[in-house]
C-alpha cells in the first residue's frame, strides 16, 4: 500500500449477508467492527496508534469497500518519520514536508 497523502483503500471480507449495498452509520456496530478489523494491520505497519477519517464505507454480501485516511488519535496527521515510508516521502528532521 502507498501512504503519504493517499488514503487506504481496502476490500475486506466480513461476516454480513445482505441483499443491497449498505453504508454503516457512524457509531454502528458494523462500522466499528470493520474499522477495528483494519486497525491492527495499519498500526503495525505505521508503528503508531491510528484512528480513521472515513471517506467511504460500503458493505455488500459479506464484503466491505473502505476509503479511509489513517490519522493519529489526537486528530493530527500520521508522523511518517516513524515509518518505513519516511525515506520515500522525503521525511527527515531537517526537512519536513507537510505529508510527513
Amino acid at each position: 500500500m502507498k501512504w503519504g497523502g493517499l488514503a487506504v483503500t481496502l476490500i475486506a471480507a466480513i461476516a454480513v449477508g445482505q441483499s443491497s449495498v449498505q453504508t454503516p452509520a457512524p457509531g454502528s456496530k458494523l462500522r466499528k467492527a470493520i474499522l477495528d478489523g483494519l486497525r491492527p494491520s495499519i498500526e503495525k505497519d505505521l508503528k503508531q496508534k491510528v484512528i480513521f477519517k472515513v471517506g467511504t464505507i460500503r458493505v455488500y454480501k459479506g464484503w466491505a469497500f473502505l476509503h479511509v485516511h489513517p490519522i493519529q488519535p489526537s486528530g493530527k496527521s500520521i508522523d511518517f518519520r516513524k515509518t518505513k515510508y519516511a525515506e520515500a516521502l522525503g521525511c527527515s528532521t531537517a526537512t519536513r514536508p507537510t505529508r510527513c
